[in-house]
């Protein structure tokens, strides 16, 4: 296993992209952005038509230095960066949503799961929840409005995920 030694971001082929494509890399940096602090959390906050491109060399200095701190997984702290993933892999599968919508909706799912657990406190979650929900398409927003599943399903899903720990 060897860590990448540098990043080559062609703006030209990112700002080419599909809007849906756009969209779905939004779940990934909202989810760098509410674990790697306020900074990032504030930009992203204030600016709703995002320059991704712009952005990406502080998400991956972001994504990285938690990398860093846990390169082989083994002390537990890079788990941070499966926030929201093991909900969003749920609906991706079940309900063939992008990636990335999918771990938007799975950070609503654990911040909601926070906020009820005391974790976080109401302005922290409506902040966060309000960031996410300015980024979800339309169809995604609705779907997460009246979102069920089956406890049947939700459990065997969540029981065979790839992120799971016990």
């Amino acid at each position: 296993f060897y860590n990448a030694d540098k990043v080559f971001l062609i703006a030209s082929i990112l700002k080419k992209q599909p809007p849906a494509l756009e969209r779905s890399a939004k779940g990934e940096l909202i989810k760098i952005a509410i674990i790697h602090g306020a900074g990032i959390f504030r930009y992203v906050q204030q600016n709703q038509q995002l320059d991704m491109v712009s952005m990406l060399p502080s998400l991956i200095k972001a994504k990285m230095k938690i990398v860093r701190e846990d390169p082989l997984e083994k002390n537990g702290h890079r788990q941070i960066l499966n926030l929201g993933h093991t909900v969003g892999h749920i609906i991706e599968g079940e309900y063939a949503k992008p990636h990335g919508e999918s771990v938007m909706l799975g950070l609503l799912f654990s911040l909601r799961w926070s906020y009820q657990l005391k974790y976080i406190n109401k302005d922290k979650f409506e902040a966060m929840e309000r960031l996410i929900l300015n980024h979800l398409s339309v169809a995604n927003f609705k779907f997460y409005q009246k979102l069920l599943m089956p406890k049947k399903i939700f459990l065997k899903a969540l029981l065979q995920d790839k992120k799971l720990t016990k």
